[in-house]
């Protein structure tokens, strides 16, 4: 498996995030539809990382993937939780990792933030609550709706 990091081409770099920015705008303008994943076992073996969530999607002749890795990271103060964010192509009848970039990218992170919105459909959800009538509970308390009565 190849990563950008494996290589000092900074061109190849701008190429990637050219791609993420372009599949961002493809994303926010609903042109490349991302579904929910099981992560490959490529980047989930012998780890005690965290790959959530991960996305998947077919662009152009591509089967893309998109990931945050969140991990246990020596900081000044003791150990302390660190993300990376990922994007590989997959292909092969099992749809293997056959390339990958990772890295701390705003972009990447932007970009999966979009997905996880519209795989969600949060779009929808939020305007179907700001059209929702009150349920006629008064309180909630800790998940367990409770009505209120006049009776004791």
């Amino acid at each position: 498996m190849a990563t950008v990091m494996d290589s000092p081409d900074q061109p190849l770099q701008d190429k990637v995030r050219q791609l993420v920015v372009k599949l961002l705008r493809e994303t926010l303008n609903s042109r490349i539809e991302w579904s929910r994943a099981e992560p490959p076992k490529a980047i989930t073996r012998i780890t005690e990382d965290v790959i959530d969530p991960f996305f998947v999607a077919r662009y152009g002749d591509e089967r893309i993937g998109i990931w945050q890795r969140n991990f246990r990271d020596l900081g000044p103060e003791g150990p302390e939780w660190s993300e990376k964010h990922g994007l590989c192509l997959l292909g092969g009848a099992r749809q293997e990792i056959v390339w990958d970039y990772e890295e701390y990218s705003p972009a990447l992170k932007n970009l999966l933030k979009a997905a996880r919105n519209q795989t969600v459909h949060i779009e929808e959800r939020l305007d179907q609550l700001l059209r929702a009538e009150p349920s006629g509970l008064d309180s909630v308390s800790f998940g367990t709706p409770t009505a209120t009565s006049d009776h004791p």
